[in-house]
């Protein structure tokens, strides 16, 4: 929970368990980047511009190892 979660819930639990996210483990904010770009472009996930950036910072901050890259 916590700010960013509602994006979190709203765009990518209504395909994805948390257990999805975990299985990644902790990553740079360069791999969410790269997870969220990839299910709006190769998956068509209907994520809005501010949202995608919301739900970036929440993943990195939440399941992040504190890397940018």
């Amino acid at each position: 929970m916590g700010k960013g979660f509602d994006a979190v819930q709203a765009n990518c639990l209504m395909c994805h368990s948390f257990g999805y996210i975990l299985n990644q483990g902790p990553q740079s904010k360069a791999f969410w980047a790269e997870k969220v770009q990839k299910m709006i472009k190769a998956f068509k996930a209907p994520i809005a511009k501010e949202d995608a950036d919301i739900v970036i910072e929440y993943l990195f901050e939440h399941y992040g190892n504190g890397r940018e890259k």
